[in-house]
């Protein structure tokens, strides 16, 4: 059955995304998740879009308010294999310039996104819960586009991990099963919908995000 973006709607009906605690207040105040490259744009810091992060997430002013850019600990250059002449700088503006998803259902995200999230949460992450057609609708003007792994994290080099220009792929054009999708992003910004849920900082519950 060819992969649409309805019938991926259907399959994976929720959006799982890890941010900080210190974000979340920002988070509520704009009601939209902002991508890095777009955070160290506003705080004047536009030459960190294409530097690697390494093991420590960054922290930046955003108007008057510190918010925290999550690391990129798992990407490894040497296990990278590159295409149409891309470099590490290249890749991680690319990897910058969106907002990441891990697709799930209600009780949690596929396996990358539950391997990314036990992670994160031991050190006290944030993780968002957010309907999949909610989503959709309240961006009605944003396509979003689909990887079959972990785009941020290539494994060792006992498999390929070819990153570049076909790493993201729209619904049109990727033409594997709804279940090979490990993660959906959508480039820019997107706004969360009004029942986008919350949980983490010790909390085992989920709770709305905005009151």
């Amino acid at each position: 059955m060819p992969f649409t973006l309805a019938r991926f709607a259907a399959l994976r009906p929720v959006l799982f995304h890890i941010t900080r605690p210190a974000n979340l207040e920002s988070i509520r105040a704009r009601r939209r998740l902002i991508c890095a490259a777009g955070l160290f744009a506003e705080a004047g810091e536009p030459h960190r879009i294409r530097e690697p992060r390494g093991a420590d997430a960054v922290p930046i002013r955003v108007g008057d308010r510190v918010v925290l850019v999550n690391d990129q600990r798992p990407l490894r250059a040497e296990w990278i294999d590159f295409e149409a002449g891309w470099d590490l700088p290249q890749l991680v503006a690319h990897l910058n310039g969106r907002v990441f998803f891990w697709p799930g259902a209600e009780h949690g995200p596929n396996k990358y996104g539950q391997n990314h999230t036990a992670s994160y949460e031991r050190h006290g992450a944030i993780v968002l819960r957010i309907s999949t057609q909610q989503l959709l609708v309240a961006n009605p003007g944003a396509e979003p586009e689909f990887c079959r792994y972990n785009s941020g994290a290539p494994s060792p080099r006992r498999r390929p991990n070819p990153r570049g220009p076909y790493t993201f792929l729209s619904a049109s054009a990727f033409d594997l099963p709804v279940s090979r999708v490990a993660e959906v992003t959508f480039l820019g910004h997107v706004a969360l919908p009004d029942d986008t849920q919350v949980r983490g900082g010790g909390e085992e519950r989920w709770a709305p995000l905005f009151e």
